[in-house]
């Protein structure tokens, strides 16, 4: 009876830890990712984009300390394990490939990785979109509680994403895979769009989302939504010290600070000629059409002194909101400060060493080394 209960005492202990590892932050997984997210950047062309992106694994891999396995899930990849997708914006752009996302078949399940944003006038242009024309003739900006612009580019990527049945139907088959959604920036944005429509698209399926430095997707009202909000708690979000992007576009937490000092909205108001009680009603606009947008999922953040602080899912409305102040201010004056270097020092918060400090966790490293230049 005794053996009974210790093997059920040891089944139970290995099940608890299975099933809660979706529930706790891996550096490991949280590397291969972002380094999924990084190569999603070289999905450009149908000619050579799984090239491109295969020699971008290789090139992670190389550069990984001696011994390390960590991205091996990435080594010797067949043609049949890479996808690439590319989709062009609406309002009539003619940018062929201004969305983009790759799809990697790995021991255990698949990645979906979404490019961040490319380096062109009309995706930048696409990225502040925050709602349609119809909306706003309405007098509705935010309805769907969506980013509008994220969104179409996120639906277009995901009717082709669907159509990869070579990659999708042994997936669907297989139990015990998971289904990664990743993304860095804009790719963090539709990853988290993604996290809440894929789970309708494969139910029951272990699905892990982890995003890094990324926009803005939900509004309150969107993230709050009683089906979205489960699965959007699951999330992982990464960032990296004093990085803008996190922190676009902005919500309630920098309307009500902008709102209690007098001095910046007076400016505003004589500048433009605004009435008196025009920024009073700017104020009711913001709430009775949702123009709120927030972080969402748990929060794994570098400070300003190389250390991770984990914060817990929590409603928007419940966000500690001198912490974000804080973060939202010291961010906007280190940019500020770092005009003469604005180039160098905006990649490095937001491109550069967030993968340095990731790498460093997970492959044991010295993270002074690693980040001793960011």
């Amino acid at each position: 009876m005794k053996l009974v209960l210790v093997i059920t005492a040891i089944f139970s202990a290995f099940y608890a830890l299975s099933s809660s590892a979706a529930n706790e932050w891996d550096f490991k997984t949280a590397y291969r990712l972002a380094v999924a997210s990084d190569c999603a950047y070289s999905a450009y062309s149908a000619e050579n984009g799984k090239s491109k992106i295969r020699d971008c694994f290789n090139l992670h891999i190389n550069n990984a300390p001696k011994g390390s396995d960590v991205l091996d899930v990435f080594k010797e990849l067949p043609d049949n394990a890479i996808e690439t997708f590319r989709t062009g914006g609406v309002f009539g752009f003619s940018d062929e490939d201004m969305n983009a996302a790759i799809l990697v078949k790995i021991p255990g399940g698949v990645i979906v990785a979404f490019r961040g944003t490319k380096a062109s006038p009309q995706d930048w242009l696409h990225n502040i979109f925050l709602t349609s024309i119809e909306n706003v003739s309405q007098g509705t900006l935010f309805d769907g509680g969506r980013h509008y612009g994220f969104n179409q580019s996120l639906d277009s990527l995901k009717k082709e994403i669907i159509k990869a049945k070579n990659i999708w139907l042994p997936f669907e088959n297989q139990s015990g895979e998971s289904l990664y959604i990743t993304g860095h920036s804009k790719g963090g944005a539709l990853a988290t769009g993604a996290a809440v429509d894929f789970a309708e698209q494969f139910p029951g399926k272990e699905i892990e989302t982890y995003i890094f430095e990324a926009a803005r997707f939900f509004t309150a009202k969107g993230a709050n939504d009683k089906h979205n909000k489960p699965l959007l708690d699951k999330i992982w979000r990464f960032e990296y010290q004093y990085d803008l992007v996190p922190h676009v576009p902005l919500g309630k937490i920098t309307y009500d600070f902008l709102l209690e000092h007098e001095r910046p909205l007076a400016y505003l108001a004589e500048k433009f000629k605004l009435p008196e009680d025009s920024i009073k009603d700017w104020a009711k606009k913001v709430e009775n059409n949702n123009i709120n947008f927030v972080s969402v999922g748990r929060l794994a953040y570098v400070d300003g002194s190389d250390q991770l602080v984990f914060f817990p899912t929590v409603q928007p409305d419940q966000i500690d909101l001198k912490y974000y102040r804080t973060r939202f201010i010291k961010s906007l004056g280190m940019t500020a400060m770092e005009m003469g270097n604005m180039g160098h020092f905006v990649k490095e918060q937001h491109s550069d060493c967030y993968l340095k400090y990731l790498k460093a966790k997970a492959t044991n490293l010295s993270i002074t080394e690693l980040s001793k230049n960011c």
